[in-house]
């Protein structure tokens, strides 16, 4: 026992005059002074009949003496409290320090920090309210309700870190994360989205000015970040089967069977026309400006310039909330005929046509639910037949027959791109051939050129992806080699 918690054995008289007083432990813990009661005290008030001659004398004036006789049931001397003493303040010690190791367990837990990071990144607006319902999916805690449906959540981080002391966090802990995630059969994009999770943690509790923790390490930065495939071409539709899905909208075959015997009022039947106008026109928009889904679902009527044919984009719906678009950046939209004549059609419907109105406004003049209008599209895609992409593949669609005509510095302007390089993406939508033949052109010798058309093949070459210009090089320097053997052999 150090000395700041040697046990003292005082008296504590008792509240009623006919009552033994009782034995108490008192010492010392951190500073302060804890008091725990023992039990009832053999001994009798200083002077009376009951206390024992030349007795030793306790509490403050000796105002109690030891007692006659051998103590009665319930009742201690002072040799049996003072083991009783020690043992009380023992156990009392060993459930403090106890508590005190759960609360700082529970204190500097991953799981404390990842939930300070996520309040951080929240409060700060680092994260946009779709990044931290990202961002909380995978931090979620294991096997919780979700709110719609029967299934339950993974949670996976938590599972293996929530409880673990983050500093004491290991490569091998954050790899076993990984391994979770593998025997789920998720991607290599998944895992690297988790690990970039993690390694923003770390770098919180790093930070000296944030958060207090002062972490010396990073596991989730030593981690090997796993290889994904080599860029490919993006999926999208062909111009038939955007407007073959927009048919199957608008003639209202998505819509679930109902029984033969159910009867529809002329209301519900010209309000299940409007939304399959509405649906279909929304799909045509989509694929002929590239809008990203929550652009559309915020845009406003205000927000069409028919006279200058083109769209101001300046909101888009993050989770629940309308902020910026994605790149942070107000844009301007050139609109095609048929975006325009979709657009021009919901701007000439019977109700909601303010200009504060959305253009996809429900029937009752809401904001459309992002949730339904996947449910609506995919049933309409399926009922084309056309292939089983999301509705993402409308802006890549849009990217893609962009891209043929215009500069991809054009296109990112259009579609809002952060870099061009994403833009880049969409150049395999090139018509190859007539590209292969204008390389052909340029390293044959005898072709006649100019400076301008030199410079021009060169950007158009310097504006594909590696892998790509190395495939036309190399096919270009096949049919000259294919060339130059049939002229030596005439």
């Amino acid at each position: 026992m150090s000395a700041d918690r040697r046990i003292a054995l005082v008296v504590e008289p008792s509240r009623r005059p006919d009552e033994l007083p009782a034995w108490a432990a008192a010492w010392h813990e951190d500073g302060r002074p804890v008091k725990r009661r023992v039990g009832a005290a053999w001994l009798a008030p200083s002077g009376s009949r009951d206390a024992k001659p030349g007795g030793r004398t306790y509490g403050r004036d000796q105002r109690w003496t030891q007692r006659r006789g051998r103590p009665r049931e319930g009742t201690l001397d002072e040799a049996a409290a003072r083991v009783r003493a020690a043992e009380i303040a023992t156990r009392a010690i060993s459930e403090r320090r106890a508590a005190l190791e759960a609360t700082r367990r529970t204190e500097h837990t991953f799981r404390a920090l990842a939930r300070q990071w996520q309040r951080h990144m929240q409060r700060t607006g680092a994260h946009k309210p779709s990044t931290a319902r990202d961002v909380a999916c995978v931090l979620a805690e294991p096997a919780v309700a979700y709110r719609r449906g029967a299934g339950v959540t993974a949670g996976r981080v938590m599972e293996h870190l929530g409880d673990r002391r983050a500093d004491l966090v290991t490569v091998a802990d954050v790899e076993r994360v990984f391994d979770a995630y593998d025997e789920a059969d998720a991607s290599s994009r998944t895992i690297n989205k988790v690990r970039e999770i993690i390694r923003a943690i770390y770098n919180y509790g790093a930070d000296p000015d944030l958060g207090g923790w002062d972490l010396a390490t990073n596991p989730a930065k030593r981690t090997a970040r796993r290889r994904t495939s080599g860029p490919v071409g993006v999926r999208h539709f062909e111009l038939e089967q955007v407007e073959a899905i927009a048919r199957a909208a608008e003639s209202g075959a998505w819509r679930e069977a109902r029984p033969p015997d159910w009867k529809r009022d002329a209301v519900t039947i010209a309000e299940e026309a409007e939304e399959n106008e509405r649906l279909a026109d929304l799909i045509r928009v989509a694929a002929y400006t590239g809008l990203r889904q929550g652009e559309l679902v915020a845009l406003r009527l205000r927000d069409c310039n028919f006279a200058e044919r083109v769209l101001t984009v300046e909101r888009a719906l993050s989770s629940t909330i309308e902020l910026s678009p994605k790149s942070g950046n107000l844009r301007v939209v050139p609109l095609a005929d048929q975006a325009l004549t979709a657009l021009d059609r919901q701007s000439r419907r019977a109700n909601f046509t303010a200009p504060d109105d959305y253009v996809f406004a429900s029937l009752t003049g809401e904001r459309p639910d992002p949730s339904a209008l996947r449910r609506r599209y995919n049933r309409a895609r399926d009922v084309a037949a056309a292939p089983a992409l999301p509705f993402h593949a409308l802006r890549h669609t849009a990217a893609s027959l962009l891209v043929r005509k215009l500069d991809p510095v054009t296109v990112q302007t259009i579609l809002g791109h952060a870099s061009v390089k994403t833009t880049e993406r969409y150049l395999h939508a090139r018509r190859a051939s007539a590209l292969a033949d204008d390389v052909t052109a340029a390293l044959t010798q005898n072709h006649a050129h100019t400076p301008t058309d030199e410079r021009a093949l060169l950007a158009a070459l310097l504006a594909l992806p590696h892998e790509r210009r190395a495939e036309l090089l190399a096919t270009a320097r096949a049919r000259g080699d294919r060339r130059t053997r049939a002229r030596s052999t005439a």
